[in-house]
């Protein structure tokens, strides 16, 4: 799966981050603030001092017994038996957290010579409950460190006894021999052991240095506390959260988005290699909507030369899908098998129109196989008429004469049109027939004609269209195909088979995983000569290699490079290309 450009979600929806920000920043602006009489009362802060004495020099801190050192008596006071304790003896309520946050241990104090000191505050709502929760903390923390050592030493004692009556019954089993006296003289030992851990009191040494006194405790300032207590904090919190809304707001659309986002994510779907990947159009680069060459600026710009390597693709590229159509019409022209050329034998090009070709002079070379060229789309792809004109311009700006034909007429009522072509779905079309309706455009060497002028029905487009074409042959080097949305009409289907190049068109936050996925196993089901994928409207970063593309100098040109101005089109229209 492609991995998901999140930084580029985010920046794609900023607003929503904006919008969502204010909102969180307004609603804790308009919190209500803490008021006096609803604040906080006013608690008290009072502080017992326990602690060992040294034995050993400094960081070697322990109490006179030398059983426990001060380090432990802070670890031990973190129990949470301590605190429950202390509040019990002295009849406080509370939660175990609320307990918890009224004692503070700090310590110990680490010197040679002195006591090590470990501080014990607790606060309460007055001077004398402050001062009696840290003294009872206190004592009940020498009381759990005590209750410990009694513990640790009843599990002493419980082994020497146990020790002791393995060695008498040894004893008993062996009677007055050589080893034996050796086991007596280790019961001996076992039983003094005994003796001592039963007759001393174990004690560790803990010391309440200097208990909490209530005429000495500090008062602590009440207030409403957290976030209540500051505007501005409330204020940044509520950013901050619908920034984080936000967030994850645009991370679960990116995630449930099934839209192609990537060339990844297009070859996968398509099953086609996406060969030209167009770029937004971009105002600072001077790319238009209808061509990329309707002036000078342009002409540099990253979205024309996105068009000049896809030209070259289509040219050039491999095939998918080789044809399996022959009109029978006998123009000579073999059609791309794989990795070559198959040249046959008649006419070759033709020689078109005297009025076309006065127009635009010699024939460039164009590769014979690649003449006529069907761009297609899944569904309602707004960029596919665009390709359509911006890749005509690119034939055109190359010197090639250029004719776009669309099948979009053919769905319009029957009496919205005029067929000019004869009845008979099989009949030749001459190419002077076909150079009689064309329609010029603001582009030069590119003119139009709509295929329904030729095609009495949709019905008749898998047999009428392969003359038409075939006459369009005649008149132009390259000729371009709309057809309409693949997987809502039969044209592409029809059409396939009399054309020598498939362009599939995919947009990007357009064409859907599933529509991808379709067409592509469409196309692969009738064989069509299926080239690649022009995934358009892709976003190109500030750091994209095609961000560095040279523009153009502004003013004249040097020396060496003379100023000519483009040639005019007498017939030339305002109207744009008909698709």
């Amino acid at each position: 799966m492609e991995p998901i450009d999140f930084g580029g979600a985010l920046l794609r929806r900023w607003w929503l981050l904006l919008v969502l920000g204010l909102v969180g920043a307004m609603v804790g602006l308009l919190l209500p603030a803490g008021h006096a009489k609803h604040a906080a009362p006013s608690s008290w802060s009072s502080t017992a001092v326990v602690g060992a004495s040294p034995a050993g020099g400094p960081g070697n801190l322990v109490v006179q017994s030398g059983d426990v050192s001060t380090d432990q008596i802070v670890f031990y006071a973190r129990n949470v038996a301590v605190v429950t304790a202390a509040a019990k003896a002295i009849g406080r309520s509370g939660s175990i957290s609320q307990l918890e946050r009224a004692i503070t241990v700090t310590g110990p104090t680490r010197k040679t010579g002195q006591l090590g000191e470990v501080r014990i505050s607790a606060t309460g709502p007055t001077s004398e409950g402050s001062a009696a929760f840290a003294n009872a903390f206190a004592n009940q923390l020498g009381t759990y460190m005590n209750g410990l050592v009694n513990q640790h030493n009843q599990y002493l004692l419980a082994l020497v006894r146990q020790k002791v009556a393995g060695l008498e019954t040894q004893i008993s089993a062996l009677g007055k021999t050589k080893g034996g006296n050796s086991l007596q003289n280790q019961l001996n030992v076992a039983l003094a052991q005994e003796q001592t851990l039963a007759a001393t009191a174990p004690t560790t040494g803990y010391l309440i240095l200097q208990p909490a006194q209530a005429s000495s405790a500090a008062k602590v300032a009440g207030g409403s506390g957290g976030l209540g207590s500051s505007r501005l904090v409330r204020g940044i919190a509520g950013l901050v959260g619908g920034l984080i809304v936000a967030a994850g707001i645009v991370l679960a659309i990116e995630l449930l988005d099934k839209r192609l986002r990537g060339a990844a994510r297009a070859e996968e779907t398509f099953g086609f290699p996406v060969i030209a990947e167009i770029p937004m159009p971009s105002k600072e680069n001077g790319d238009g909507v209808v061509s990329v060459f309707n002036g000078s600026s342009s002409s540099s710009s990253p979205m024309a030369e996105a068009y000049r390597m896809l030209k070259m693709s289509v040219l050039f590229g491999a095939l998918v899908a080789p044809t399996r159509y022959d009109s029978g019409v006998g123009n000579g022209r073999g059609r791309d098998i794989a990795n070559g050329h198959a040249k046959g034998a008649g006419n070759g090009h033709g020689n078109g129109s005297a009025s076309l070709a006065s127009t635009v002079g010699p024939r460039p070379f164009s590769p014979p196989t690649r003449q006529v060229i069907m761009v297609v789309s899944a569904g309602t792809e707004t960029s596919r008429p665009l390709v359509v004109t911006n890749l005509a311009a690119t034939f055109a700006d190359g010197g090639q004469r250029v004719l776009v034909m669309s099948t979009h007429d053919l769905h319009l009522h029957a009496g919205n049109r005029v067929s000019q072509g004869s009845n008979d779905p099989r009949a030749v079309i001459a190419p002077a027939e076909l150079e009689a309706t064309l329609h010029t455009s603001p582009l030069a060497n590119v003119s139009s004609i709509p295929l329904g002028l030729f095609v009495a029905n949709s019905g008749q487009l898998a047999l009428r269209a392969p003359a038409v074409l075939e006459a369009a042959r005649q008149l132009a080097d390259v000729v371009l195909v709309e057809a309409p949305p693949i997987l809502g009409f039969h044209d592409a289907e029809a059409l396939a088979p009399a054309v020598d190049v498939v362009l599939v068109v995919g947009e990007c936050l357009a064409t859907t995983f599933d529509q991808a996925k379709r067409s592509g196993e469409l196309l692969r089901r009738i064989g069509a000569p299926v080239v690649g994928v022009a995934l358009t409207n892709m976003r190109i970063g500030a750091r994209d290699i095609r961000r560095s593309v040279v523009q153009p100098p502004v003013g004249p040109k040097n020396h060496l490079e003379p100023e000519q101005a483009p040639a005019a089109d007498p017939d030339a229209s305002p109207a744009q290309i008909k698709h």
